[in-house]
C-alpha cells in the first residue's frame, strides 16, 4: 500500500498527495481506474507535492520547493496562470510544461485551499492571496483575478483581515469575508482555510 499524508476531496474529485511521490487524483465517475491502473500525476521533475485542495474542477498543490502549480477547469482564472484556457486534459499540458503559480517577488506558498471557483493561498510570510470568481476573494471588489497575466505576481494583492495583511493576528485566526456566493463555497470552505492560516 502506497502511504498517504492527506485526502481533500471536493463534490465531483479527490486529491491524495503521496509520501513516496506526487499527487493522485481520482476523477469520481462511473468509470473510475483505481489502484494500480491510476496514474501518477506529473507536477515536474523531480518534485513533490506537500498539501493539495480540490475545487470543483480545479485542483493546487504546493510543492516541496516552495511553487504552487493548478490544473483543471479555468473559467474564472482560479488556476492562476494569467489566463482562462483549463491545463490537465492532456499530458503535454503537465510536468515541467506546467507553470507555477505567480504570487510576486520572493513570495512561496506553504499551504492552500480551494472554493467552487477560486483558490486561496498562504505563502512563507503568513500572508493570503486569492484568485479566481470575483466577490469571493476578499479583496474588496468583484473582479475575477488569475485569468489576466496582469491580476497575478506583485498585481495580486494580499487579503486584509481584520486590517491586517498579515494571517496571523494576536496568535489566532479570524476569517471575517463574507461571501456572497456562500453555497458555492459552504462551511467546510470556511473551516478549511481557518486551519490552514492556523498552521
Amino acid at each position: 500500500m502506497v502511504p498517504y499524508l492527506q485526502v481533500d476531496i471536493h463534490l465531483l474529485h479527490a486529491s491524495v498527495p503521496l509520501t513516496s511521490s506526487i499527487t493522485l487524483i481520482t476523477q469520481l465517475q462511473s468509470h473510475n481506474f483505481l489502484g494500480d491502473a491510476l496514474p501518477y500525476v506529473n507536477l515536474g521533475q523531480g518534485l513533490t507535492a506537500t498539501s493539495i485542495a480540490a475545487g470543483a474542477a480545479h485542483t493546487c498543490a504546493v510543492l516541496d520547493n516552495g511553487a504552487l502549480k493548478c490544473w483543471g477547469g479555468n473559467t474564472y482564472g482560479q488556476l492562476g496562470l494569467g489566463d482562462t484556457k483549463s491545463r490537465g486534459g492532456s499530458a503535454a499540458d503537465m510536468g515541467d510544461a506546467l507553470p507555477s503559480v505567480d504570487l510576486g517577488t520572493g513570495q512561496q506558498a506553504t499551504a492552500v485551499t480551494a472554493g467552487f471557483w477560486l483558490t486561496c493561498v498562504v505563502t512563507a510570510s503568513s500572508n493570503l492571496k486569492c484568485f479566481g470568481r470575483g466577490g469571493s476573494l476578499g479583496i474588496g471588489d468583484a473582479f475575477d483575478r488569475g485569468g489576466s497575466a496582469d491580476d497575478m505576481g506583485d498585481n495580486l494583492p494580499f487579503v486584509s483581515l481584520d486590517g491586517s495583511t498579515s494571517a496571523m493576528l494576536d496568535g489566532s485566526i479570524r476569517l471575517c469575508r463574507h461571501h456572497h456566493h456562500h453555497h458555492h463555497h459552504g462551511p467546510y470552505y470556511h473551516h478549511r482555510l481557518s486551519q490552514l492560516l492556523e498552521q
